[in-house]
Protein backbone atom coordinates (compact mmCIF):
# COMPACT_ATOMS: atom_id res chain seq x y z
CA UNK A 1 0.00 0.00 0.00
CA UNK A 2 1.14 3.53 -0.79
CA UNK A 3 -1.62 5.23 1.12
CA UNK A 4 -2.11 5.99 4.77
CA UNK A 5 -4.02 8.19 7.17
CA UNK A 6 -7.71 8.41 7.99
CA UNK A 7 -10.40 9.49 5.54
CA UNK A 8 -11.06 12.78 7.37
CA UNK A 9 -7.37 13.63 7.34
CA UNK A 10 -7.09 12.89 3.62
CA UNK A 11 -10.11 15.09 2.88
CA UNK A 12 -8.47 17.99 4.74
CA UNK A 13 -5.34 17.58 2.66
CA UNK A 14 -7.29 17.20 -0.58
CA UNK A 15 -8.75 20.72 -0.55
CA UNK A 16 -5.22 22.13 -0.32
CA UNK A 17 -4.07 20.18 -3.38
CA UNK A 18 -7.30 21.01 -5.24
CA UNK A 19 -6.67 24.71 -4.67
CA UNK A 20 -3.09 24.38 -5.85
CA UNK A 21 -4.05 22.55 -9.04
CA UNK A 22 -6.79 25.05 -9.86
CA UNK A 23 -4.26 27.88 -9.58
CA UNK A 24 -1.81 25.94 -11.77
CA UNK A 25 -4.56 25.41 -14.36
CA UNK A 26 -5.29 29.14 -14.45
CA UNK A 27 -1.58 29.88 -14.83
CA UNK A 28 -1.38 27.57 -17.87
CA UNK A 29 -4.39 29.35 -19.38
CA UNK A 30 -2.67 32.70 -18.81
CA UNK A 31 0.56 31.49 -20.47
CA UNK A 32 -1.34 30.55 -23.62
CA UNK A 33 -3.57 33.64 -23.56
CA UNK A 34 -0.50 35.90 -23.46
CA UNK A 35 1.51 33.99 -26.08
CA UNK A 36 -0.09 35.76 -29.06
CA UNK A 37 0.91 39.23 -27.87
CA UNK A 38 4.34 38.12 -26.65
CA UNK A 39 5.11 36.43 -29.98
CA UNK A 40 3.59 38.84 -32.48
CA UNK A 41 3.88 42.34 -31.02
CA UNK A 42 6.72 44.74 -30.36
CA UNK A 43 9.16 43.65 -27.67
CA UNK A 44 9.55 47.28 -26.64
CA UNK A 45 5.86 47.63 -25.76
CA UNK A 46 5.25 47.98 -22.01
CA UNK A 47 2.12 45.84 -22.34
CA UNK A 48 4.04 43.08 -24.12
CA UNK A 49 6.80 43.16 -21.52
CA UNK A 50 4.21 43.02 -18.74
CA UNK A 51 2.52 39.98 -20.32
CA UNK A 52 5.91 38.34 -20.85
CA UNK A 53 6.83 38.93 -17.20
CA UNK A 54 3.55 37.33 -16.14
CA UNK A 55 4.29 34.37 -18.40
CA UNK A 56 7.64 33.86 -16.73
CA UNK A 57 6.09 33.99 -13.25
CA UNK A 58 3.56 31.38 -14.40
CA UNK A 59 6.34 29.31 -15.99
CA UNK A 60 6.42 26.78 -13.14
CA UNK A 61 2.86 25.58 -13.80
CA UNK A 62 3.74 22.44 -15.77
CA UNK A 63 6.40 21.28 -13.30
CA UNK A 64 3.90 22.19 -10.58
CA UNK A 65 1.45 19.66 -12.00
CA UNK A 66 4.17 16.99 -11.93
CA UNK A 67 4.83 17.92 -8.31
CA UNK A 68 1.16 17.64 -7.28
CA UNK A 69 0.68 14.41 -9.24
CA UNK A 70 3.53 12.79 -7.32
CA UNK A 71 2.38 14.38 -4.07
CA UNK A 72 -1.10 12.85 -4.40
CA UNK A 73 0.33 9.51 -5.40
CA UNK A 74 2.68 9.33 -2.41
CA UNK A 75 0.21 10.43 0.25
CA UNK A 76 -2.91 8.82 -1.23
CA UNK A 77 -4.70 12.14 -1.48
CA UNK A 78 -6.87 11.53 -4.53
CA UNK A 79 -8.49 8.16 -3.83
CA UNK A 80 -9.46 5.84 -1.04
CA UNK A 81 -6.80 3.47 0.30
CA UNK A 82 -5.82 1.04 -2.49
CA UNK A 83 -2.86 -0.84 -4.00
CA UNK A 84 -0.64 1.09 -6.35
CA UNK A 85 -1.62 -0.87 -9.48
CA UNK A 86 -5.26 0.07 -8.97
CA UNK A 87 -4.33 3.69 -8.44
CA UNK A 88 -2.17 3.72 -11.58
CA UNK A 89 -4.89 2.03 -13.64
CA UNK A 90 -7.41 4.63 -12.48
CA UNK A 91 -5.06 7.47 -13.41
CA UNK A 92 -4.30 6.00 -16.84
CA UNK A 93 -8.02 5.46 -17.51
CA UNK A 94 -8.60 9.10 -16.62
CA UNK A 95 -5.71 10.48 -18.66
CA UNK A 96 -5.76 8.46 -21.88
CA UNK A 97 -9.40 8.78 -23.09
CA UNK A 98 -9.45 12.55 -22.58
CA UNK A 99 -6.05 12.91 -24.19
CA UNK A 100 -7.08 10.87 -27.25
CA UNK A 101 -10.35 12.78 -27.59
CA UNK A 102 -8.81 16.25 -27.41
CA UNK A 103 -5.84 15.51 -29.65
CA UNK A 104 -8.32 14.23 -32.25
CA UNK A 105 -10.55 17.30 -31.74
CA UNK A 106 -7.63 19.69 -32.23
CA UNK A 107 -6.38 17.74 -35.24
CA UNK A 108 -9.76 17.74 -36.99
CA UNK A 109 -10.18 21.46 -36.30
CA UNK A 110 -6.75 22.20 -37.77
CA UNK A 111 -7.45 20.02 -40.84
CA UNK A 112 -11.05 20.92 -41.70
CA UNK A 113 -11.59 24.40 -40.25
CA UNK A 114 -8.23 26.17 -40.21
CA UNK A 115 -6.92 23.99 -43.08
CA UNK A 116 -3.37 23.95 -41.73
CA UNK A 117 -2.59 20.58 -43.38
CA UNK A 118 -4.33 17.58 -45.01
CA UNK A 119 -5.57 14.66 -42.92
CA UNK A 120 -3.03 11.86 -42.37
CA UNK A 121 -3.44 8.82 -40.13
CA UNK A 122 0.34 8.55 -39.85
CA UNK A 123 0.76 12.17 -38.76
CA UNK A 124 -2.12 11.84 -36.31
CA UNK A 125 -0.51 8.73 -34.78
CA UNK A 126 2.77 10.62 -34.46
CA UNK A 127 1.07 13.53 -32.69
CA UNK A 128 -0.63 11.10 -30.28
CA UNK A 129 2.62 9.34 -29.41
CA UNK A 130 4.75 12.47 -29.09
CA UNK A 131 2.19 14.87 -27.65
CA UNK A 132 3.40 17.64 -29.95
CA UNK A 133 0.30 18.71 -31.88
CA UNK A 134 -0.15 21.61 -29.44
CA UNK A 135 2.45 22.48 -26.82
CA UNK A 136 0.47 21.61 -23.68
CA UNK A 137 -0.18 17.99 -24.74
CA UNK A 138 3.37 16.94 -23.87
CA UNK A 139 2.36 16.70 -20.20
CA UNK A 140 0.42 13.46 -20.80
CA UNK A 141 3.29 11.39 -22.28
CA UNK A 142 5.54 12.71 -19.51
CA UNK A 143 3.17 11.88 -16.66
CA UNK A 144 2.56 8.39 -18.07
CA UNK A 145 6.31 7.77 -17.99
CA UNK A 146 6.35 8.80 -14.34
CA UNK A 147 3.36 6.59 -13.48
CA UNK A 148 5.41 3.64 -14.72
CA UNK A 149 8.47 4.76 -12.76
CA UNK A 150 6.55 5.67 -9.60
CA UNK A 151 6.88 2.32 -7.71
CA UNK A 152 10.67 2.39 -8.00
CA UNK A 153 10.84 6.10 -7.15
CA UNK A 154 8.63 5.68 -4.09
CA UNK A 155 10.71 2.74 -2.83
CA UNK A 156 13.86 4.82 -3.32
CA UNK A 157 12.33 7.78 -1.49
CA UNK A 158 11.33 5.58 1.45
CA UNK A 159 14.85 4.15 1.65
CA UNK A 160 16.97 7.27 1.18
CA UNK A 161 16.56 10.73 2.76
CA UNK A 162 15.21 13.59 0.69
CA UNK A 163 18.59 15.36 0.51
CA UNK A 164 20.09 12.35 -1.30
CA UNK A 165 17.13 11.82 -3.62
CA UNK A 166 16.76 15.48 -4.53
CA UNK A 167 20.48 15.93 -5.13
CA UNK A 168 20.50 12.98 -7.54
CA UNK A 169 17.36 14.13 -9.36
CA UNK A 170 18.66 17.69 -9.75
CA UNK A 171 21.93 16.36 -11.16
CA UNK A 172 19.93 14.26 -13.64
CA UNK A 173 17.88 17.30 -14.64
CA UNK A 174 20.94 19.44 -15.28
CA UNK A 175 22.85 16.62 -16.98
CA UNK A 176 20.07 16.05 -19.47
CA UNK A 177 19.77 19.79 -20.03
CA UNK A 178 23.46 19.81 -20.96
CA UNK A 179 23.00 16.78 -23.25
CA UNK A 180 20.06 18.51 -24.94
CA UNK A 181 22.34 21.45 -25.78
CA UNK A 182 25.05 19.21 -27.22
CA UNK A 183 22.72 16.84 -29.09
CA UNK A 184 19.50 18.77 -29.79
CA UNK A 185 18.34 16.43 -32.58
CA UNK A 186 18.97 13.15 -30.77
CA UNK A 187 15.65 13.04 -28.89
CA UNK A 188 12.58 15.17 -28.22
CA UNK A 189 14.17 16.38 -25.00
CA UNK A 190 11.08 18.07 -23.64
CA UNK A 191 9.24 14.72 -23.70
CA UNK A 192 11.61 12.41 -21.81
CA UNK A 193 11.28 11.97 -18.06
CA UNK A 194 14.85 12.81 -16.85
CA UNK A 195 14.33 16.45 -17.86
CA UNK A 196 11.54 16.68 -15.25
CA UNK A 197 12.55 14.06 -12.70
CA UNK A 198 13.40 16.46 -9.87
CA UNK A 199 9.85 17.88 -9.84
CA UNK A 200 8.24 14.46 -9.59
CA UNK A 201 10.83 13.38 -7.00
CA UNK A 202 10.08 16.50 -4.96
CA UNK A 203 6.39 15.62 -5.02
CA UNK A 204 7.06 12.07 -3.84
CA UNK A 205 9.22 13.23 -0.94
CA UNK A 206 6.63 15.89 -0.09
CA UNK A 207 3.85 13.28 -0.07
CA UNK A 208 5.75 10.78 2.05
CA UNK A 209 6.69 13.48 4.57
CA UNK A 210 3.59 15.61 4.16
CA UNK A 211 2.72 16.12 7.84
CA UNK A 212 6.19 17.40 8.74
CA UNK A 213 6.32 19.45 5.52
CA UNK A 214 2.96 21.04 6.28
CA UNK A 215 4.15 21.98 9.77
CA UNK A 216 7.32 23.48 8.28
CA UNK A 217 5.34 25.50 5.72
CA UNK A 218 3.04 26.89 8.41
CA UNK A 219 6.03 27.89 10.52
CA UNK A 220 8.21 29.27 7.72
CA UNK A 221 5.59 30.54 5.29
CA UNK A 222 6.71 34.18 5.38
CA UNK A 223 10.35 33.27 4.79
CA UNK A 224 9.36 31.05 1.86
CA UNK A 225 7.31 33.90 0.39
CA UNK A 226 10.27 36.29 0.63
CA UNK A 227 12.59 33.76 -1.03
CA UNK A 228 10.00 33.12 -3.77
CA UNK A 229 9.64 36.84 -4.49
CA UNK A 230 13.42 37.24 -4.64
CA UNK A 231 14.06 34.33 -7.01
CA UNK A 232 11.01 35.20 -9.14
CA UNK A 233 12.31 38.75 -9.51
CA UNK A 234 15.73 37.44 -10.53
CA UNK A 235 14.25 34.94 -12.99
CA UNK A 236 11.94 37.51 -14.57
CA UNK A 237 14.75 40.06 -14.78
CA UNK A 238 17.14 37.66 -16.50
CA UNK A 239 14.34 36.45 -18.81
CA UNK A 240 13.46 40.02 -19.77
CA UNK A 241 17.11 40.70 -20.56
CA UNK A 242 17.23 37.66 -22.84
CA UNK A 243 13.86 38.57 -24.41
CA UNK A 244 15.07 42.04 -25.35
CA UNK A 245 18.33 40.86 -26.88
CA UNK A 246 20.89 40.27 -24.12
CA UNK A 247 22.99 37.11 -24.30
CA UNK A 248 22.33 34.73 -21.42
CA UNK A 249 24.06 31.36 -21.14
CA UNK A 250 21.70 28.44 -21.67
CA UNK A 251 23.04 26.30 -18.85
CA UNK A 252 23.03 29.10 -16.21
CA UNK A 253 19.48 29.91 -17.31
CA UNK A 254 18.46 26.26 -16.95
CA UNK A 255 19.92 26.18 -13.45
CA UNK A 256 18.06 29.35 -12.47
CA UNK A 257 14.88 28.02 -14.05
CA UNK A 258 15.16 24.76 -12.10
CA UNK A 259 15.56 26.62 -8.80
CA UNK A 260 12.71 28.99 -9.69
CA UNK A 261 10.28 26.16 -10.47
CA UNK A 262 11.01 24.33 -7.22
CA UNK A 263 10.78 27.42 -5.03
CA UNK A 264 7.56 28.63 -6.66
CA UNK A 265 5.88 25.23 -6.31
CA UNK A 266 6.77 25.18 -2.62
CA UNK A 267 5.59 28.77 -2.18
CA UNK A 268 2.24 28.01 -3.83
CA UNK A 269 1.81 24.90 -1.68
CA UNK A 270 2.60 27.03 1.37
CA UNK A 271 -0.07 29.55 0.34
CA UNK A 272 -2.64 26.78 -0.18
CA UNK A 273 -1.77 25.22 3.18
CA UNK A 274 -2.50 28.61 4.74
CA UNK A 275 -5.76 29.09 2.81
CA UNK A 276 -7.17 25.55 3.10
CA UNK A 277 -8.53 25.85 6.68
CA UNK A 278 -10.44 28.98 5.65
CA UNK A 279 -12.14 27.25 2.70
CA UNK A 280 -15.41 25.79 3.92
CA UNK A 281 -19.05 25.34 3.06
CA UNK A 282 -20.11 26.48 -0.40
CA UNK A 283 -16.59 27.65 -1.27
CA UNK A 284 -15.13 24.23 -0.45
CA UNK A 285 -17.82 22.55 -2.57
CA UNK A 286 -17.14 24.95 -5.44
CA UNK A 287 -13.39 24.29 -5.31
CA UNK A 288 -13.95 20.52 -5.27
CA UNK A 289 -16.45 20.72 -8.12
CA UNK A 290 -14.24 22.93 -10.32
CA UNK A 291 -11.24 20.73 -9.58
CA UNK A 292 -13.06 17.71 -11.00
CA UNK A 293 -13.04 19.35 -14.41
CA UNK A 294 -9.54 20.85 -14.23
CA UNK A 295 -7.94 18.17 -16.42
CA UNK A 296 -10.58 18.65 -19.13
CA UNK A 297 -10.00 22.41 -18.94
CA UNK A 298 -6.27 21.88 -19.21
CA UNK A 299 -6.61 19.71 -22.32
CA UNK A 300 -9.28 21.77 -24.09
CA UNK A 301 -8.61 25.45 -23.35
CA UNK A 302 -6.31 26.22 -26.34
CA UNK A 303 -9.02 24.97 -28.71
CA UNK A 304 -11.44 27.52 -27.26
CA UNK A 305 -8.78 30.18 -27.92
CA UNK A 306 -8.30 29.01 -31.52
CA UNK A 307 -12.05 29.13 -32.15
CA UNK A 308 -12.49 32.64 -30.72
CA UNK A 309 -9.39 33.99 -32.48
CA UNK A 310 -10.67 32.60 -35.78
CA UNK A 311 -13.71 34.89 -35.44
CA UNK A 312 -11.95 38.04 -34.28
CA UNK A 313 -11.37 40.81 -36.85
CA UNK A 314 -7.79 40.93 -38.11
CA UNK A 315 -7.35 44.52 -36.90
CA UNK A 316 -8.37 43.72 -33.30
CA UNK A 317 -6.14 45.43 -30.77
CA UNK A 318 -3.53 43.58 -28.75
CA UNK A 319 -5.57 44.09 -25.57
CA UNK A 320 -8.73 42.79 -27.25
CA UNK A 321 -6.93 39.69 -28.52
CA UNK A 322 -5.43 38.98 -25.11
CA UNK A 323 -8.74 39.40 -23.27
CA UNK A 324 -10.57 37.29 -25.85
CA UNK A 325 -8.04 34.48 -25.52
CA UNK A 326 -8.06 34.66 -21.71
CA UNK A 327 -11.84 34.64 -21.40
CA UNK A 328 -12.25 31.93 -24.02
CA UNK A 329 -9.59 29.76 -22.39
CA UNK A 330 -11.05 30.09 -18.91
CA UNK A 331 -14.81 30.55 -19.19
CA UNK A 332 -15.77 28.19 -22.02
CA UNK A 333 -13.75 25.12 -20.91
CA UNK A 334 -14.74 25.48 -17.24
CA UNK A 335 -18.40 25.88 -18.25
CA UNK A 336 -18.24 22.80 -20.48
CA UNK A 337 -16.42 20.81 -17.80
CA UNK A 338 -19.03 21.83 -15.22
CA UNK A 339 -21.87 20.72 -17.51
CA UNK A 340 -20.09 17.42 -18.12
CA UNK A 341 -19.60 16.80 -14.40
CA UNK A 342 -23.24 17.63 -13.64
CA UNK A 343 -24.45 15.32 -16.39
CA UNK A 344 -22.11 12.56 -15.22
CA UNK A 345 -23.30 12.89 -11.60
CA UNK A 346 -26.95 12.73 -12.66
CA UNK A 347 -26.29 9.72 -14.87
CA UNK A 348 -24.45 7.96 -12.04
CA UNK A 349 -27.31 8.62 -9.60
CA UNK A 350 -29.87 7.47 -12.17
CA UNK A 351 -27.98 4.22 -12.75
CA UNK A 352 -27.75 3.67 -8.99
CA UNK A 353 -31.51 4.14 -8.65
CA UNK A 354 -32.15 1.69 -11.48
CA UNK A 355 -29.85 -0.92 -9.92
CA UNK A 356 -31.51 -0.34 -6.53
CA UNK A 357 -34.95 -0.85 -8.01
CA UNK A 358 -33.87 -4.10 -9.65
CA UNK A 359 -32.23 -5.45 -6.47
Amino acid sequence: MLYGGGITERKEKKICISLMELVLCLLVIYIHAASDAVTNYSKSSIFTLALFSGQKIAFFAMSGFLFTSALKLAMGNSTERQPYHKYMLARIKRAIPGYLFWVLAFYLYFVYVLKYFPFSWGKLAGYLLKGNLVSHFYFVPIILQFYLLAPAMVRFARKYPWKVGMALSVVLNLAFSWISIKFPKLLMWDRVFPVYISYFAAGIYAGINYDSLEAFLRKRGKAIAIIAIAIASLFVGVSLAAFTGARVGYFPMETLQLAFRHVMAMALLSLCVFLAPHVSGATRNAVSFLHKGAFVVYLSHPLAMFIVMNHLPEDASMLTRFLARALAGAVLPFACAACYELAKDKATKAMARIKGARA
